[in-house]
């Protein structure tokens, strides 16, 4: 049978490091900063999904999150989509 795991978040927030701070602070996640990419990722609890906090923008406005779910065979997720 064919799973299809949510396996990375980003969450948009008006300040990206802020955001990392907090979560850090009351979940105790793990932060790695990429700063050539102004990435600000998280590493959830052991066995947890991973994610990211992305700037707040035009086309990426405050509580946005977008969710990214694996697939082993994309052309037939794709159909499936496509016929929903």
């Amino acid at each position: 049978m064919t799973t299809y795991p949510v396996n990375h978040l980003e969450i948009a927030a008006s300040d990206p490091n802020a955001a990392a701070e907090f979560y850090k602070a009351v979940f105790g996640w793990k932060i790695e900063v990429d700063e050539g990419m102004n990435y600000v990722q998280f590493v959830a609890e052991e066995g947890g999904i991973g994610g990211a906090f992305t700037e707040v923008s035009d086309n990426n406005p405050a509580g946005t999150v977008l969710a990214y779910v694996s697939t082993d065979d994309i052309e037939a997720s794709l159909g499936k989509i496509e016929a929903n």
